[in-house]
């Protein structure tokens, strides 16, 4: 038996049970044996970053490792960036490669590959040896599972090698999470008795948000997610929804009122903080898995620290909690909240001289689009009008490929949900500048046969440079496309149902038509690129 078989047989013996991919000399026999095992699933891209945003995508899909391949040297170059916005989720991704032989003469495919991946922030491991292949594919998977994503390279003259049988899978090792309760006691004085309460869920509380709910309305709190969370409060009508940069006029006017603010699963950054400035003076109570030294916060001498498993400090806080408060749920609250839904109606009758209302177009996404529907959405100008203001539900689920601000991610990233098959309509939307990058993946879903809703928010620009030329007094024919892209014909000549939509009746049709119908299908939706998003006006403006 060949080592590359043995290799093939212990990923599918792990549960890898589908592997996206570009095919290449370094990869190409283990595949092949892959590709006939049972139970098992090739799902080969056509660019190597398209690759690994499906594994991406389905990883956050499906709740568990997503797995891509790539050659090593410039395939693995390639993957680069989309290996980048991987780590900043800190998504469950394993990239498989392989190196070059170290013996001369030198290839053309040769790198310092362990020096790229470690700059992008991934676990690199190398396998010089077929007997080390077994333990190699474990610990890349325990590492890729645990949040970061990791490299598991085998240098390509290994996969040549003779074996006498499989290699016993080796057993995969959880790696335990720190535990600090030394805080509880602090925790739980500041929170009792809060008097305008918030709780912040991150990605991190994913697992236990009945349990933060929970906890939060007996704090008497309302609530924030990041963008990471949208979604996951369901209907609970003290809901914020956004905080940061992406927050609404009133979330920011209550997280300014806050005086205490519990922050459960997520990192902190320039977005999410409004550059630190988001909880105005307010103590902060943080629970996260990682240890505090990996983490920043707005305003350290106000933290305190609750390190380890959210679901068990959570509930270790809940235990030691009085009695429930009333803090902000209020009927108050609720009235400010109702004026901030008249608020965003208003957005969508402004009428727009070059294009439909973006506000408007999101409105009847949320009005024809599934109540079940599983939202993929890029970054972009196009984004800071669907992250805040698409509407949650008990079953709609979000994923927003902005960890790196990598445009060009959202169609990768849904095909691999699509293929995970969350549940659910999987939905596409994306920017059209974006969408030139990755319009090849669009036959990629068709060659897999999945249910696909690709919807494009189509200003014919750039739309955040274009923002930023206006504000800069500068020429924006350098945002925008003088000879734009025909999207619904190179969508149709990819195999895929395409649609334009120039108005919104024809916007409603469209939905109409393609959300009732399978297989791969794109809407190419006009939007004006002259309004700003209320995000961009507090930014720059």
């Amino acid at each position: 038996m060949k080592a590359y078989q043995a290799f093939a047989a212990v990923l599918a013996d792990h549960g890898v049970s589908a592997v996206f991919g570009v095919i290449g000399d370094g990869n190409m026999h283990w595949i092949s044996a892959y590709n006939r095992l049972p139970g098992t699933l090739w799902c080969p891209a056509w660019h190597e970053a398209g690759a690994l945003g499906m594994a991406d995508g389905y990883a956050a899909a499906l709740g568990d490792v997503g797995v891509a391949t790539v050659t090593m040297g410039p395939g693995l170059a390639q993957s680069l960036a989309a290996l980048t916005a991987a780590v900043r989720t800190r998504r469950s991704v394993l990239l498989i490669t392989a190196e070059t032989s170290e013996h001369p003469p030198g290839q053309a495919q040769s790198a310092e590959q362990a020096a790229w991946v470690q700059a992008c922030g991934a676990t690199y491991i190398r396998v010089d040896s077929a007997a080390d292949l077994a333990d190699a594919v474990a610990r890349s998977l325990a590492i890729a599972r645990g949040g970061t994503p990791c490299v598991l390279s085998v240098v390509i003259n290994v996969f040549g090698a003779e074996l006498e049988q499989i290699p016993q899978a080796a057993p995969q090792i959880t790696p335990a999470v720190p535990r600090d309760v030394s805080n509880l006691d602090a925790a739980v004085q500041l929170l009792t008795g809060a008097r305008a309460p918030l709780v912040v869920v991150g990605r991190g509380a994913t697992g236990c948000i009945a349990e933060v709910l929970e906890l939060g309305r007996s704090l008497g709190a309302a609530f924030l997610t990041t963008v990471g969370a949208k979604g996951v409060l369901g209907g609970e009508p003290f809901r914020l929804e956004l905080t940061g940069w992406m927050a609404t006029p009133l979330a920011r006017e209550i997280a300014a009122e806050a005086d205490v603010v519990l922050i459960v699963g997520a990192a902190l950054d320039l977005y999410n903080t409004e550059g630190g400035a988001a909880f105005g003076t307010a103590s902060i109570v943080r629970i996260d898995n990682r240890a505090p030294a990996q983490l920043w916060d707005p305003a350290p001498e106000r933290v305190v620290h609750l390190t380890g498993d959210a679901a068990y400090l959570v509930q270790a806080l809940a235990k030691q909690l009085p009695e429930p408060y009333v803090g902000l749920r209020t009927q108050t609250t609720l009235d400010r909240l109702a004026v901030e839904g008249r608020r965003q109606e208003a957005l969508t009758t402004a009428p727009q001289p070059d294009g439909p209302n973006p506000w408007a177009v999101v409105s009847v996404f949320n009005e024809l689009l599934p109540e079940d529907a599983y939202f993929v959405v890029g970054i972009g100008h196009f984004w800071y009008f669907l992250a805040p203001y698409l509407r949650t539900n008990d079953q709609r689920r979000f994923q927003f490929g902005c960890g790196f601000a990598l445009i060009g991610q959202a169609l990768p990233l849904a095909v691999g949900a699509a293929v995970a098959e969350p549940g659910g309509l999987v939905v596409a939307l994306e920017g059209d500048g974006s969408m030139a990058m990755n319009l090849q993946e669009l036959q990629s879903a068709v060659r897999f046969g999945r249910d696909l809703l690709v919807l494009v928010m189509n200003n014919r620009g750039y739309g955040s440079e274009y923002h930023k030329l206006v504000l800069g007094n500068l020429d924006t024919r350098e945002g925008t496309f003088e000879d734009a892209i025909d999207l619904v014909a190179v969508a149709q000549a990819l195999g895929v149902t395409a649609r334009r939509a120039e108005d919104l009746d024809s916007l409603r049709d469209g939905l109409n038509e393609l959300v009732g119908m399978s297989g791969v299908r794109l809407l190419d939706v006009s939007i004006a690129i002259t309004p700003m998003s209320e995000v961009y006006r507090r930014q720059h403006a």
